[in-house]
């Protein structure tokens, strides 16, 4: 899992990451892309918040324990 050290948190440099990494994904430089899936866990209220505002979408009924999944249809 891949993370924001906390010295740098709260000043958008996630969202600012994951607009890159989907901008990316739709030049699908590595073939056709349909969808991106992350996951996280479910009491991150802000990486719940930020994923939404990027127009992601719970999968259901795909969890675990731990995490949630989304999707994000291109």
């Amino acid at each position: 899992m891949v993370t924001t050290d906390e010295n740098h948190q709260g000043k958008g440099l996630g969202r600012l990451a994951m607009i890159k990494i989907i901008e990316h994904l739709k030049t699908q430089p590595e073939g056709e892309v349909k969808s991106a899936v992350v996951p996280y866990e479910p009491e991150n209220l802000i990486a719940s918040r930020l994923y939404a505002s990027l127009g992601f979408e719970k999968i259901d009924p795909v969890s675990s324990e731990e995490y949630e999944y989304i999707r994000l249809k291109f």
